[in-house]
């Protein structure tokens, strides 16, 4: 069979599996069955009576006792179709003449059948590939041609949409096609794309899309995709499809780092400010003291960035304005700055409790109105904490920031979500403490959720225990 030979899986085994049925059949009731001879007249004077479903029975008797012959199964086909041109049968017919024939003039009649069934039922793929065929076997039909071409353009292998993605700082072009492209390690994708203006632009495919990554923000670009560009199933593009794309400016952004909230009691103890685009900030300074902690635990608002919402809730609720004032941003545009805040610049001394730095866009645009805030959770300490949950209940461990070493006499309360005190403890000498197992069962409002730890000279930290533990039970620890 030819190259170019019409190929559909997931019909030809359920068309295999009719003939292999009819053969069956057949084998069962040999011995009653007439001569062929005789059911070739029986299945003349059937058609000649135009009753399709006589003929129907004679053929498929005759192709279960000569299944080798696409002859009698392009005969069943011609019943089928006159009979029941929706059927199933009809399609198994044809694609058994189809794999039997030996000549193109057979397998021609063959995807006459074939072509116009899978297009009726909307199974594009399969009817642009038997389309094909059939344009292949009969070159000369302008309807074929016309029809093949139609299912190409609107249901074959296309591009669907092109967009632009300008909010990163290396913004990109991407072309969306129909169908997963061909594989990248056999096909140089920039054969296809044409960029104008020209750029040193890396070409990447994965999947169903094509992209270009390297252009600038503020261009325009002209982005074309050539014809023959290949797709996993050996489609190819027809025409050739251009699109003006433009690079937007990133979007003005204002974030922090991570949900790390520690800062070093010793050293200079930067907050970092990450911005897109932002000429200016206004920056607030909230603390919210140790006795009014637990509402943020409970909330499961710590070391999480909060939105409009949520941060004027804290203002409202438990927190007490302690600096506000603005600050220049000094940052290339479409780039991600980072600028350190210092913390002591805000707050020489810093009390118990937990501050939230507060970052907005000082733009007056509408814009940056809208634009969600950054926001920084941020305690100052040299108290690292840890805890251990077992039997005999709750251990917790106190050592330095700086140096890793035990902290000896650092006070711990155990705090429960109603905010009461369910117990207090001091390190030992190893820096470590423990709290007896009944403190830590509660349940409801008296369940443990914090752990507040008091150090010598001022110094302050928590250990949210409503957060998730590591289970260590897969590692030999019970």
């Amino acid at each position: 069979m030819p190259a170019a030979a019409f190929e559909a899986p997931e019909w030809f085994r359920p068309a295999e599996s009719y003939r292999q049925g009819l053969i069956d059949r057949a084998t069962e009731r040999q011995s009653t069955l007439p001569s062929m001879r005789v059911l070739a007249r029986q299945a003349v004077t059937a058609m000649d009576d135009r009753n399709w479903r006589s003929a129907i029975e004679v053929y498929q008797s005759m192709a279960g006792l000569q299944p080798d012959r696409p002859e009698l199964w392009l005969k069943l086909a011609e019943n089928w179709d006159r009979y029941d041109d929706d059927s199933r049968e009809l399609l198994f017919s044809a694609l058994n003449a189809y794999t039997l024939a030996s000549d193109d003039q057979t397998r021609l009649a063959a995807i006459e059948y074939i072509a116009p069934w899978l297009d009726a039922r909307r199974d594009w793929r399969n009817a642009i590939n038997a389309y094909r065929e059939w344009n292949r076997l009969d070159p000369g039909s302008s309807v074929v041609a016309d029809r093949y071409g139609f299912l190409r353009r609107s249901h074959g292998f296309r591009i669907i949409t092109a967009n632009v993605t300008s909010d990163q700082e290396r913004p990109r072009l991407c072309l969306l096609f129909s169908e997963p492209l061909a594989g990248a390690r056999r096909t140089n994708f920039a054969d296809y794309i044409r960029l104008v203006p020209d750029e040193p632009v890396e070409i990447v495919a994965s999947g169903s899309s094509l992209c270009v990554d390297g252009v600038r923000h503020g261009e325009t670009y002209e982005l074309s995709a050539l014809p023959g560009l290949p797709a996993l199933s050996g489609e190819q593009l027809i025409g050739p499809a251009a699109y003006a794309l433009t690079v937007n400016n990133r979007s003005p952004q204002i974030g922090f780092r991570g949900n790390t909230y520690v800062l070093p009691r010793l050293g200079e103890g930067l907050a970092p400010l990450t911005t897109v685009n932002v000429a200016e900030v206004r920056l607030s300074l909230q603390r919210i003291n140790d006795r009014n902690l637990i509402n943020e635990v409970v909330a499961a608002r710590l070391g999480n960035a909060l939105n409009h919402v949520q941060s004027a809730t804290v203002t409202g609720s438990s927190g007490e304005l302690v600096w506000q004032g603005s600050m220049a941003i000094d940052g290339e545009t479409n780039k991600t700055q980072v600028t350190g805040i210092p913390f002591a610049d805000l707050e020489a001394a810093p009390e118990p409790g937990l501050y939230l730095l507060r970052a907005e866009n000082a733009d007056d645009s509408d814009a940056a109105r809208r634009s969600t805030p950054g926001t920084q959770w941020i305690v100052v300490s040299d108290v690292g904490l840890t805890s251990f949950l077992g039997p005999n209940g709750l251990t917790v461990a106190a050592r330095s920031l700086e140096d890793g070493t035990p902290m000896r006499r650092v006070e711990l309360a155990l705090l429960s979500r109603n905010n009461t005190v369910l117990g207090k403890a001091s390190t030992n000498r190893g820096g470590m403490a423990e709290f007896a197992a009944g403190l830590v069962r509660g349940t409801g409002g008296n369940a443990p959720a914090a752990i507040l730890a008091y150090g010598e000279e001022g110094d302050f930290n928590l250990l949210d225990l409503t957060r998730p533990a590591f289970d260590l039970s897969d590692r030999g620890v019970s």
